[in-house]
Order: structure tokens, then sequence, then C-alpha cells
């Protein structure tokens, strides 16, 4: 077997778009390729909007069919992304929080760069607040100014946060320790 060369070796990430079917069969949709690796996604209204190391991408997928409409790039590692009101809080690694203005979905643009302490690699928003998983702790921004956020507290425990969601007024927190609400 002869080994490729190093040149001819391509790192592509995919997203593949699924539809359960009558039987519980899993169906392909169609399948999107990146040259940059697609680390979240998160569905809003008939549009995807992912985060890839390079930054933010946003497709249509309204019509069973993805169409890439607008991108713009992140000062760090785009990591994990939410989507409220009109804003996606990007967790955009050693660069911290990365707020875009998604409210024309055709045309993103990069409010502001938030850095803090710790690489941030998972991020949830709600009702003014951004919820930001770092190796320094779960920190906790205010963003109701989007150009002006503001650490309110920063968490120690509980560590080793692998996801973060929020549900209702609930914030859910996967760590080494399990499930905290």
């Amino acid at each position: 077997m002869r080994a490729l060369k190093p040149a001819a070796l391509t790192v592509i990430s995919a997203l593949l778009l699924i539809s359960p079917s009558a039987g519980g069969q899993v169906r392909v949709l169609g399948s999107l390729h990146f040259g940059s690796q697609c680390e979240d996604v998160v569905i809003r209204g008939g549009y995807a909007y992912l985060a890839t190391h390079w930054g933010v991408e946003i497709y249509d997928v309204s019509g069973g069919e993805a169409r890439k409409i607008g991108e713009v790039p992140t000062p760090g590692e785009a990591m994990a992304i939410d989507v409220e009101g009109g804003y996606a809080y990007v967790a955009d690694g050693d660069r911290g929080l990365a707020l875009v203005d998604v409210s024309d979905p055709k045309s993103p643009k990069l409010i502001i760069s938030f850095r803090g302490p710790g690489y941030t690699c998972d991020v949830a928003a709600a009702g003014g607040i951004a919820y930001l998983d770092s190796n320094a702790g779960l920190r906790i921004v205010d963003v109701t100014d989007p150009e002006r956020p503001r650490i309110l507290t920063t968490l120690k425990e509980p560590e080793r946060i692998s996801s973060i969601t929020i549900s209702g007024e609930a914030l859910y927190i996967a760590c080494k320790k399990g499930l905290v609400i």
C-alpha cells in the first residue's frame, strides 16, 4: 500500500442533514463539507448557525436543503454557538466570547470580542445573560448591552464541564460529577 504525501491530505468537516423515516430508519437528506472544522450547530427559525474554527457560517435550511447565505470570521476558534434575540453568542476559544449580530442572517456582523480568563469552549444564552464554560470556570456575563458585556461572576464549580444548555429558566450543566441544574 502506497502512503499518501502530506500535501495530498485534506481535513474536511461535515454537517449531515438527516431525517427519521417510517420504521425507525434514518435517511440522509444531504451534507455540507467545510475546509474548517465544524464544532457546533444550532437551528433557529429555518437557519442553521454553525461554529467553525474559522468563525460563524449561516445556512438557510428551511427548504429541506442547506444553502449558505452568510458568514463572518471570529478572532479566535469558534467552538460553540447559541442564538437568541438576533445575536449569535460564540465560545471563541482563547478569545473568549464573540458576539455577532445575526438579525439579518445574510449579513452577519461581529460586534465585539470579549476576552476573559481561560479558553472558552461552550456557551448558552438567555434573557440577556451568556453562560461561558472555560477552563477558568463558568463565567456568567451580562450581555444586555451587546457592545459592553460584563462579567457578573465566575464559578469555579462544577469542575470539568462538558456541556451547558438552557431550558426554560434552568441552566443544565453536564460535568465530571454528573448533571447539575
